[in-house]
C-alpha cells in the first residue's frame, strides 16, 4: 500500500507500507476519525500508524549538496541524477517548493558536470551556497574548475573569473551583507600552486582578491562583511603546514592567526560565540572539540554514536545538532554526550544534512 502525503512537493514518492507476513491485500481504507490506515487480510487486519511525521523522500541520487534559502521557502540541492555514479548518471541542481509555490513541482536550474567535493574522510558532496538575499546559488563547475553563479529565477548563470587547473572540490562562503563571494579548494590534486584563494565582488562579477592558503581547507567563512577567516590543515602532505589566516578583502591584507594545522573539519555556530572541530584522530573517535570564541575554554565531546559521523550541522539556536552517519540514521540532540533522539527512513549513508532557518 502506498500513501501521498498530499501537503508535500508534487514530486515526491509515496510511503510505501508492507506487511511482509501477508500474501493478499484484500480491501484498504482510513479510519474515519482517527489517524490509521487498515489493510484487509485474508484473516486479519493490519492497522498502521499515521499521526508520526515520516521524511519527504524528494529523490534518489547520488553526492548532495543541501541547503535552504533564507527565507525556508526553497530547498537547494545538487545530486547525480538518472545513474549511480558521477561518470553515468546528470548532475543537477534542483530548488524544491517547502511551500506549495510553483504548484509544488521542484524546478531544475541548472544541468551539467559541478565540481564535486571530496574530503578524503569519506564525505563526497557537490557543493553550493546561497547568498543572504536568497537570490543566487554558487555552484562548481567540474569541467573548468570554475565558480559559477546560478539565479534561484531560472536565468542563466554567470561564470566568475579565474580557474583552479586540478582541484577536489571547492569550499564557498559568502559575506553576511552578500557582496563578497570567496571560493578555495579543499584540497589538492596537483601542486601547491593551485591551492589559490579567490574573492570576487558579486554585483560586478570582477575578482576582488587572489592569495595562496598552506593546506587543505577545513574552514572558510566571514567574522564580519570586511574579514574573512581560512584554516587547514596538511593532511599527509609535506609541502602543506596548515594554519589560519584572516584577510581583510577590503585592502588586501593578511593575518597569521597560526603557522601550524591539525583541524580536520570545523563548525562555528550561527550565534557566533563558539566553534567545533576535529583533527583526524578525533574523527575517527566521533569525539569533537568545543571551544569558546569569547575566550580559551576547550570541552572535550564523546559524540554518542557507533558509526563514524559523515555530516553534520549546528542548529539556529546554537545548543543543538544534526548529525547523519554511514548507515543512515540522523541523529538530534544537544551539543554533549547526551543521548540524541533518532530520525528514520533515509537508506544508504548520509553525506550531507541542512536545517531549515525556523
Amino acid at each position: 500500500m502506498r500513501l501521498w502525503d498530499l501537503r508535500a512537493p508534487a514530486a515526491i514518492k509515496p510511503l510505501t507500507l508492507v506487511k511482509a507476513d501477508e500474501m493478499f491485500v484484500n480491501s484498504r481504507a482510513f479510519h474515519p476519525s482517527e489517524p490509521w490506515a487498515v489493510q484487509g487480510h485474508v484473516e486479519n487486519a493490519s492497522f498502521w500508524p499515521l499521526s508520526g511525521k515520516y521524511p519527504w523522500v524528494l529523490w534518489e541520487a547520488g553526492g548532495y549538496g543541501l541547503d535552504f534559502t533564507p527565507d525556508g521557502g526553497w530547498l537547494l540541492s545538487s545530486g547525480v541524477i538518472g545513474g549511480v555514479s558521477f561518470s553515468t548518471g546528470v548532475m543537477t541542481l534542483q530548488a524544491w517548493p517547502m511551500k506549495g509555490q510553483n504548484n509544488g513541482e521542484p524546478r531544475v536550474l541548472l544541468e551539467g558536470p559541478f565540481e564535486r567535493r571530496h574530503s578524503g574522510i569519506g564525505i563526497s558532496t557537490i557543493t553550493l551556497a546561497i547568498d543572504p538575499a536568497g537570490r543566487e546559488v554558487a555552484i562548481g563547475s567540474r569541467e573548468e574548475h570554475s565558480v559559477l553563479l546560478v539565479p534561484l529565477t531560472g536565468e542563466a548563470p554567470r561564470e566568475l573569473p579565474g580557474r583552479w587547473s586540478d582541484c577536489s572540490g571547492i569550499w564557498f562562503a559568502f559575506s553576511p551583507d552578500g557582496r563578497y563571494l570567496a571560493a578555495v579548494p579543499l584540497w589538492l590534486v596537483g601542486g601547491i600552486e593551485e591551492m589559490v584563494l579567490r574573492v570576487w565582488d558579486v554585483e560586478s562579477g570582477q575578482l576582488h582578491l587572489e592569495d595562496l592558503v598552506p593546506g587543505r581547507t577545513s574552514f572558510l567563512g566571514f567574522d564580519d562583511p570586511r574579514h574573512l577567516r581560512w584554516s587547514g590543515h596538511p593532511g599527509d602532505r609535506e609541502d602543506l603546514s596548515g594554519g589560519e589566516r584572516v584577510f581583510d578583502v577590503e585592502d588586501g591584507s593578511v593575518r597569521i592567526v597560526a603557522e601550524n594545522g591539525r583541524e580536520l573539519l570545523r563548525w562555528v555556530s550561527p550565534t557566533g560565540d563558539f566553534m567545533l572541530t576535529q583533527t583526524e584522530e578525533e574523527w575517527e573517535q566521533n569525539v569533537f572539540t568545543r571551544q569558546s570564541l569569547n575566550g580559551d575554554a576547550l570541552q572535550r565531546i564523546e559524540y554518542p554514536s557507533d558509526t563514524p559521523i559523515k555530516a553534520m550541522q549546528i542548529g539556529p539556536s546554537g545548543d543543538w545538532m544534526v548529525t547523519g552517519d554511514t548507515e543512515g540514521l540522523v541523529r538530534v540532540g544537544p551539543i554533549s554526550e547526551e543521548e540524541p533522539h533518532l530520525l528514520f527512513g533515509h537508506r544508504g549513508p548520509v553525506s550531507e544534512v541542512a536545517i531549515s532557518p525556523d
